[in-house]
């Protein structure tokens, strides 16, 4: 072979051995990149030291919302030694990963024309035609605000008159566009909204379940407090699910008869780090689905400086063929972080 043909062949092996380094440096470095992005998750709690808690989740726009109370720490001057609950406020948080979120706007009793109240309970959104639906409540009832952002400003269009009666309120939106609105503790009621989502198209209907469980009635025997307060709403594959903590029903009809399933979540299952006594107590909390995969997110006090002052923390959600939920794992790491766009477009494993 002559001189010229070898240093040819050199040179073609050279460039060769060249490209092979340079596509498998960048093959490498994606594998690298995308592992960054798989081991990257959101820890548990979300939001510590903060006091969020009674979280209800909506995506609007791509965006992740999380409508919560507000618990004021233990050491806050205002509560001058009350070791009881103290709210004043309502929170809306946002994030666009499930890790960073950051305050987005706060909502006073003032507005219903409730002033000094520190009974400032359970929350949850709703958005429709471009306005933003914000539900709250006091002990004994449930009010409505609205706005053109979930940023605010927020104002109340019935004033101080309540939507509804009973606390804790939990919206739903089903396929066809309808909103319902349930509410209450240990029995619960569903009322249908008017297209506007802000006045009830008809009387509220008690909701029937089925051999009820809860945190305070594990046998069926505790007839006085079957289930627990802050229900949830949700509907997979012609499912609906009525959960209050911890502990749900199924139901192919949305107002029911409800058949209680029990717990999907066990002591074994929750990491010794946020192992709260007693466990499946004030789990209040919601259900949402991003791409396919579904997510529970609920109340937890194991890290937090005592039970009148709560963190939160999120969970995968996993189902059955037969549509029931199968036990859910509390972990610390939480879930992984949704940041990259063309990840996580298939359920968790």
């Amino acid at each position: 072979m002559s001189k010229q043909k070898v240093f040819g062949l050199l040179i073609i092996l050279a460039l060769s051995a060249f490209t092979l380094a340079v596509f498998a440096g960048g093959k490498i470095q994606y594998v690298k990149s995308a592992l960054r992005t798989e081991t990257r998750w959101t820890g548990n709690p979300l939001i510590p030291g903060k006091g969020v808690c009674d979280p209800a989740v909506r995506i609007f726009n791509g965006k992740f919302y999380l409508f919560a109370t507000h618990d004021t720490p233990m050491d806050a001057p205002q509560r001058k030694g009350y070791k009881g609950f103290y709210m004043t406020d309502w929170w809306v948080w946002s994030s666009t990963n499930l890790a960073d979120w950051h305050l987005e706007s706060k909502l006073k009793p003032d507005i219903f024309g409730m002033k000094g109240i520190t009974d400032c309970w359970a929350t949850d959104g709703l958005s429709k035609n471009g306005k933003y639906y914000w539900y709250v409540c006091t002990p004994e009832s449930t009010y409505v605000a609205v706005s053109n952002s979930p940023k605010g400003p927020w104002t109340s269009p019935l004033g101080s008159k309540s939507l509804m009666a009973g606390r804790d309120p939990a919206l739903f939106m089903d396929n066809d566009g309808t909103a319902y609105l349930i509410t209450g503790v240990w029995t619960y009621k569903i009322a249908r909204l008017k297209g506007n989502l802000i006045s009830l198209a008809e009387k509220p209907h008690s909701i029937k379940i089925i051999n009820p469980r809860g945190p305070y009635n594990h046998n069926g025997d505790n007839t006085k407090e079957p289930t627990d307060d802050k229900p949830y709403l949700n509907k997979r594959d012609g499912w609906y699910y009525l959960s209050w903590g911890c502990y749900y029903a199924m139901s192919r009809n949305i107002y029911g008869p409800y058949i209680c399933k029990g717990s999907f979540l066990r002591e074994k299952d929750i990491d010794p780090k946020l192992l709260q006594e007693p466990w499946d107590k004030d789990r209040h909390g919601s259900f949402f689905e991003w791409k396919r995969q579904w997510y529970f997110i609920c109340n937890d006090r194991k890290l937090s400086k005592g039970m009148p002052f709560r963190n939160c923390v999120i969970s995968y959600v996993k189902y059955k063929k037969n549509g029931e939920i199968e036990p859910i794992k509390i972990t610390v790491k939480g879930v992984r972080v949704v940041s990259t766009p063309d990840a996580y477009t298939t359920p968790v494993k």
